[in-house]
Formats: structure tokens, C-alpha cells, sequence
């Protein structure tokens, strides 16, 4: 997370992408001329997207109570109708859901403070006015800690990476193992075509095979060939998402959608009141987990029966 300073207002740029805001949450007319105006932008409709905007609305009420909220949700058509923009004054803080309202709304309003989130990489270039990023990348040390309870025998975490997409989490990664009792074992996979010889060296060398956000190593093309790998092999896998647990990962930490909804609120309370906003810190309680069970029969773990009943979603 960072935050710039903020310059005197130019106006809106890029009337080509001027909205129609398609849902009006809270009347204007009943937080006063003082009240801010928070203007949403959302790429998804999901819900976890849901679980967020109510989460920050109610938290920003909590200290802003006048506070007026207008919601629109982006299309996949990219080519947006140049239309009037329905707000009565200029957004006092733009609240962003996902890299594409993000973009949006730095070519809209590019003075306007903005606070991000559902993204997994917070920097931001040329940012011209406030800016807080709460990404949903869960720190190492916390999936660490996660994976001491899930597979308490394990000592050798395995870790595919390209090493010019992912070098630096990787070495988070090896940092937060120290004192642990875990090693990290790491594997180059520099391209998809390298991923079967990456996971044959994993077979040699680990206990677990623990996935990161590495687009090269992991994607649509090469879920199966990991998932059978972890199959075959019984060595456990933890998966990115539920999805990949659905599809037979033993488990995958998620973000806490309702806490990451308290922490944008806290940050956009911080630039409303003319305050730095302050990265907020993560607990190894403000995550949420899936968990196949099924995957840890077939890899005869006996998952605690505590962990799969605060599973999120335990896929059977």
C-alpha cells in the first residue's frame, strides 16, 4: 500500500469512458452538502464482490455517517456509451473492485483519491492523488502457518516459480521459513513446457507442493497436469482458490472478504480525514479456507476435525 500527495483538481479526463450508473444505493439528498460521496466500481457481481462492498459500507457508515454511495458495475463490453456522468457533485474517494474498475477509474477521475481492492498486486505507477491498495495476497508467513496444521508431518514445502514473475515472493517465502522448521524448496519452471520436469524434481525433493499466483506455472492449460501429479504421487497439493480444491487440491486459504471490506473502509476513512492511510496488518485468523476432503482421504491425512469444521466450504 502507498499513498501520494494530492494535487488541485483538473477536472475529468477521458469522456470516452464516462458511466451511467445503473444502481443508487443511498438517496444524495440525505447526507448534506458535506457528506462524501464514495462512487464504487466493481468488475464482478460475485459473491465474495458483494461480501466486500456491504463490509465497507458498513464500516465507512461507522465513521461517516452522512456518507453517500453510488455503485456501478462494469460490463464486458470494453467500449463504454459516452453519457453525462449522474452525479450531482464530484466523488469525494473512488472505491475500486478488480484491475478493470481500477483503470477506469484513474483515467476518469485522476485527482480523485482512490482505494483498491480484489487484486492480488497493490502498486500503482503515476498515481496522481491518495491511494490505499488492500490486495487478497495472503502472506507467506501466514500460509506457513496454515500448512503446519494441515499437514503437520511435512518439512520440505515445494514451491514452482518462474523466476521473472515471482523472485521476490519467493524470497518472502524462504524469509518467513526461518525458525519455522520448514524448508522451501525452490524449482525454476521458466516456461509451461518445463513444468513436467518441475514437478519430477518435486517428487524427488518435497513433501508439499504449496502454489503461487505465477501465471507461467500455473493456469487453465496446466491444472491437470499438477492435480493428477499430486494424485498420482500422493503428495499434497495446496491450491490458489476453491476451485482448484473442488478440482482436487487438498486445501486453498482465501481472504476474509468481510475483513478486507473493513480494511478499505479504514482506509478510506483515513484519506477522507486528510490522514496517510496505514497498511493494515494480517492475523492468521483473518483468512478463510476450502478443504477436499476427499483428497486428504486418498493422501491419508487425517485433517483435525476442528479444521474441517471451520472450513469455509469442505468439498466431500
Amino acid at each position: 500500500m502507498y499513498c501520494s500527495g494530492m494535487p488541485a483538481p483538473r477536472g475529468i479526463r477521458g469522456t470516452g469512458l464516462i458511466l451511467l450508473l445503473m444502481v443508487l444505493f443511498s438517496p444524495p439528498a440525505s447526507g448534506g452538502e458535506n457528506a462524501p460521496l464514495v462512487l464504487e466500481l466493481s468488475t464482478q457481481a460475485s459473491e465474495p464482490y458483494r461480501k466486500v462492498l456491504e463490509a465497507f459500507r458498513a464500516q465507512l457508515r461507522t465513521g461517516e455517517p452522512d456518507a453517500q454511495f453510488y455503485y456501478h458495475l462494469i460490463g464486458d463490453d470494453k467500449s463504454l456509451p459516452a453519457a453525462p456522468f449522474a452525479l450531482e457533485k464530484r466523488p469525494s474517494l473512488i472505491f475500486a473492485l478488480g484491475t478493470r474498475a481500477i483503470a477506469m477509474a484513474r483515467e476518469t477521475f485522476p485527482t480523485t483519491p482512490l482505494v483498491a481492492t480484489m487484486i492480488l498486486n497493490g502498486k500503482q505507477e503515476g498515481q496522481e492523488a491518495p491511494y490505499a491498495a488492500i490486495t487478497l495476497r495472503i502472506p507467506p508467513a501466514i500460509h506457513l502457518y496454515w500448512l503446519a496444521k494441515f499437514v503437520p508431518s511435512a518439512r520440505r514445502v515445494g514451491i514452482l516459480y518462474d523466476p521473472e514473475q515471482s523472485s521476490d515472493l519467493l524470497a518472502a517465502f524462504q524469509q518467513s521459513s526461518e525458525g519455522t522448521g520448514l524448508e522451501i524448496v525452490p524449482v525454476k519452471v521458466n516456461s509451461p513446457g518445463q513444468l513436467q520436469r518441475g514437478l519430477q524434481d518435486i517428487s524427488r525433493q518435497a513433501d508439499v507442493l504449496l502454489a503461487i499466483p505465477d501465471a507461467t506455472v500455473y493456469s487453465g492449460k496446466t491444472a491437470k497436469e499438477v492435480l493428477l501429479f499430486s494424485y498420482r504421487h500422493r503428495i499434497p497439493f495446496v491450491g490458489l482458490s476453491s476451485t482448484w480444491v473442488e478440482a482436487g487440491a487438498l486445501y486453498a486459504l482465501e481472504a476474509d472478504y468481510t475483513f478486507i471490506g473493513h480494511q478499505c473502509a479504514q482506509s478510506a476513512r483515513q484519506i477522507l480525514t486528510g490522514d496517510p492511510p496505514v497498511a493494515p496488518s494480517l492475523a492468521n485468523d483473518n483468512v478463510t479456507f476450502t478443504i477436499n476432503s476427499k483428497t486428504a482421504r486418498h493422501l491419508r491425512l487425517d485433517i483435525d476435525a476442528e479444521l474441517l469444521a471451520n472450513g469455509l466450504e469442505v468439498f466431500r
